[in-house]
């Protein structure tokens, strides 16, 4: 017989509790859709977490919200820099990709957008990436939000152009400690 079954009560209520915070870790609502968490990685180039609507695939999705936090000491883990750096490797990429980079001298964060695409591909993928430096100075720690367009002509411009004037705004007020607090749970 327990002398104490009131531990076990507090054993399981510890538990439930240890598992619902790691749920909730593992979804997240952005612009009024669910995600679910459908990719993760951590190693020594960095982490990411990657989120989809609940229902797609990481093959077939149309909208991403993806979390990064990499150590750049290359570039001083510089949120400016690693913008730029962003926007040099998709010049050197796509040369005709246009893209458009903001910068906050008060927060010290950027925000780069872009457009991407693949010749084999039927979509175009509009890019937001919001860089900040991590609180302990030792990273960059990223926001990535990611949309795909099918089709091409005035219709598809139209509602990229949408988009962006729509994301933009989301992503610069995004509350980034859910991004913090997501990637200190990976295992």
């Amino acid at each position: 017989m327990n002398k104490h079954p009131w531990r076990s009560l507090i054993t399981l209520l510890l538990l439930c509790i240890a598992l619902q915070a790691s749920a909730q870790q593992q979804q997240l609502t952005f612009d009024g859709v669910s995600y679910i968490q459908a990719f993760q990685h951590d190693g020594e180039d960095g982490q990411i977490i990657e989120y989809i609507p609940k229902g797609t695939t990481l093959d077939k999705w149309k909208k991403l919200i993806a979390f990064r936090r990499q150590a750049r000491p290359d570039i001083d883990n510089d949120p400016l820099r690693a913008a730029q750096a962003l926007k040099r490797a998709l010049t050197d990429s796509q040369p005709t990709a246009q893209s458009q980079l903001l910068f906050n001298r008060n927060s010290n964060e950027a925000l780069i957008d872009f457009l991407v695409w693949k010749n084999d591909q039927p979509f175009v993928e509009l890019n937001l990436f919001r860089f900040t430096r991590s609180q302990d100075g030792e990273a960059i720690l990223s926001l990535q939000i990611a949309q795909r367009f099918d089709g091409q002509g005035a219709d598809a411009v139209q509602q990229i152009r949408n988009a962006r004037e729509h994301l933009i705004p989301l992503a610069s007020d995004f509350d980034l400690k859910l991004a913090r607090d997501a990637l200190d749970q990976l295992p």
